[in-house]
This record gives C-alpha cells, sequence and structure tokens, in this order.
C-alpha cells in the first residue's frame, strides 16, 4: 500500500474521534438535562395542574433512565456505541412527553414545543450521523403522532398542523446544519489526520533507510561505518567506566581460492554461514559488524583472556564444523582471528586498538591459519 494510500485508516481514526465526542455530550446532556427535564414539572403545575403529579412520575421515570444511560457511558467499551446511547436518550424524552400530551389535551397540547428542543439536542449529539438523526426524528414523529391519535380529547386540527410543521422544519434544518458542519469538520479532520498519518510513515521509511544505510545489504549486520561510530562509543563509555573490552577481527581463510574455485554465490552463502555462528555466541551488549570483503570486526565485553578465549574457540570451532556442500563435496572453511585488550586511562583511540587486533590477525596468517592470537 502506498504511504498515501490510507484513506480507511484515517477514517477509522475520524470514527473513533467522533464517538469519543459523542460520548461526552451524552455525558453532560444525561447530567445537565436530568435536572432540566425534571425541574419543568413546575411547568406542569401552572399549565395541567390535574396531571402534574402524573406527570411528576414521568418524568422521575425519565431522569432514571438518563442516569442509567450517565452511568453506561462511562463503560470502556461503550464508545461504538455511543451515537445509540443518544438515539435511547432522545427517544425515551419524546416518548415520556408524548405520554403526558395523550394524558392531557392530545392535538391541543404545545408539549411538542419539548419534542422540538429534543430535536435541536439530538443534532448536538449526532452531528455526524445523519441516517441516525433521521431515524431518532422519525421515531420521535411516531410517538407523538400515536399520542394525539389516540387521545380522546377533541383534535385540535390548527395546532395539529402548526406542530407538525414546526417539528418537520426543525427536523429539516437540524439535518441540514448537521449535516454540512459534519462535512467540514470531517474535511478538515481528514486532511489533518492524512498529514500526520503520511508523517508517521515518511518517518518510518526515513529511519528505514537509516537503517539500512547502517546495515551490510548481504550479512545484515553493521556495515563498517557504522561499526566504527559503535567503536568509538563503546571506547567514551569504557573510559567513563574504566572498564575493559576486546576488540576481534578475523576473516575467513582462503576465501580467494574459495570463491575461484565454487563460484562466488557460495562464497556469500559461505560468509552468511560465518555470521550466523559468530551471531549465535554474542550477546547484546557485543556489537558485530563486516569490515570488508571477507573480514569481520568485533568488540565483546569480556575483560579476561580466558573467558575471550573460550568465546572465540566456541566461534571458530563452530564456523570449522560447518561443513558446506558443494557439487556433492564437503567444503570446509576456517577463519583466522586476532585480537586486542582496550584498556581505560592510556589514551588509546580507535584506530591505534585496530591496528593492534589487526597485527594480531596478520601474525596468525603468516604463521598458522586457523588459530587465535590475543595481544593485552
Amino acid at each position: 500500500m502506498s504511504i498515501f494510500d490510507s484513506d480507511k485508516e484515517v477514517n477509522l481514526r475520524y470514527r473513533a474521534y467522533i464517538d469519543d465526542i459523542i460520548i461526552s455530550r451524552v455525558r453532560i446532556i444525561t447530567f445537565v438535562g436530568g435536572f432540566i427535564y425534571l425541574a419543568f414539572n413546575l411547568l406542569d403545575w401552572i399549565v395541567y395542574p390535574n396531571h402534574a403529579l402524573f406527570f411528576l412520575k414521568i418524568r422521575v421515570i425519565g431522569t432514571s433512565f438518563f442516569i442509567f444511560l450517565l452511568l453506561i457511558s462511562f463503560w470502556k467499551n461503550v464508545k461504538p456505541l455511543a451515537v445509540w446511547l443518544a438515539n435511547s436518550l432522545a427517544i425515551s424524552v419524546a416518548a415520556g412527553i408524548s405520554v403526558m400530551i395523550f394524558s392531557s389535551d392530545g392535538s391541543s397540547s404545545h408539549y411538542y414545543e419539548g419534542i422540538n428542543l429534543v430535536f435541536l439536542v439530538v443534532g448536538i449529539m449526532n452531528f455526524s450521523y445523519t441516517k441516525h438523526n433521521i431515524f431518532t426524528f422519525v421515531m420521535m414523529f411516531m410517538c407523538y403522532e400515536l399520542a394525539v391519535f389516540n387521545c380522546p380529547v377533541p383534535f385540535n386540527k390548527v395546532n395539529f398542523y402548526s406542530a407538525n410543521f414546526f417539528m418537520v422544519s426543525t427536523a429539516f434544518l437540524v439535518t441540514l446544519l448537521t449535516r454540512l458542519y459534519s462535512a467540514q469538520q470531517q474535511q478538515a479532520f481528514m486532511r489533518q489526520e492524512q498529514l500526520k498519518l503520511n508523517e508517521e510513515k515518511l518517518a518510518a521509511l526515513y529511519s528505514q533507510a537509516d537503517q539500512l544505510s547502517k546495515t551490510d545489504e548481504l550479512t545484515k549486520i553493521h556495515n563498517r561505518r557504522s561499526f566504527f561510530d559503535m567503536l568509538q562509543n563503546k571506547i567514551e563509555a569504557s573510559e567513563s567506566s574504566n572498564s575493559s573490552f576486546y576488540l576481534i577481527i578475523f576473516d575467513v581463510d582462503h576465501f580467494k581460492e574459495l570463491n575461484d574455485r565454487w563460484g562466488h554465490s557460495f562464497g556469500d552463502l559461505a560468509l552468511t554461514k560465518v555470521v550466523e555462528v559468530v551471531k549465535s555466541n554474542t550477546r547484546a551488549q557485543d556489537c558485530f559488524g563486516r569490515f570488508g570483503g571477507d573480514e569481520f570486526i568485533l568488540f565483546l565485553d569480556i575483560i579476561d583472556t580466558d573467558p575471550l578465549m573460550r568465546r572465540l574457540t566456541k566461534i571458530s570451532q563452530g564456523v570449522t564444523s560447518l561443513n558446506l556442500m558443494q557439487k556433492n563435496q564437503t567444503v570446509l572453511i576456517s577463519i583466522s582471528i586476532g585480537a586486542a585488550k582496550f584498556v581505560p586511562q592510556q589514551n588509546m583511540t580507535k584506530n591505534q586498538l585496530l591496528e593492534k587486533a589487526d597485527q594480531q590477525l596478520f601474525r596468525v596468517k603468516k604463521t598458522n591459519r586457523g588459530q587465535i592470537c590475543i595481544a593485552e
């Protein structure tokens, strides 16, 4: 996938962002709206004194449902269902108001204005879910229509049709405005998130490229430049902590003859197998790199000669036991190893340490290949 082909991922982020907003708004409205819904009972005592006590029961039940939704909104897995919480809240209020309309004067009631107010609240909560808004509006309309047409009080056509006109107008305007607002907000969010996502992916690519620039292509270990950077850091750390370590240089014996006889692909195979042996005998604090051609270099966090010799012997024996096959023949390979110890407080540079280890490797190659020579 292209680094710029990430619309699906950004859309998922946007949905999560919207659900977070809806949850926060549901919490505010259930907390504040519950008290307001209950407080409107004061108006009931003025307009419908004979029904006020019954209306109070409805409002108490509604407020209890508000509290229930408020508690649910804090459940950690509820965010994907945030819009349904908002729908439930709006429809429950509309149902409560419709019961009051049915119980009082039906089509003559002006309590439809309460449903009108809930339409606005729905738009605030579900501003980005147009289909959910329409579904909620239809359910609220149905509650009102059922309450009016089943009420035994004489039908007031003027009030009924004006109520429907205001509710339809409110629903249309809320849907239109929230749709426009949601589209603008989504575009802004998408642009911002797309830029952020692309920056993250570009940073990952740059990091990968930087890693590749420090890695030997064939063996996947440090290349020469990267290893020397690590070596310099190791020297500085050792000087600070007053601790020693060993620098080791080794190469594959008679590697040119191996290439000439068996081909460069076999030579590459031999190098990768040698690297596997060395890596299996090093630890996280050690560093291993390719010096060039068939020469390799590493430093081991060892301070004494005996454990160093055991480790290097194990590596040498591991290489010798590889027994690589080529054209039904077993090809034996070996390595020659030179090592030098870094001692702090001697003002030894990395080039001096490298020269010291290289001299030991040269001694082995001049005298007896496949052996180990350590300089103190």
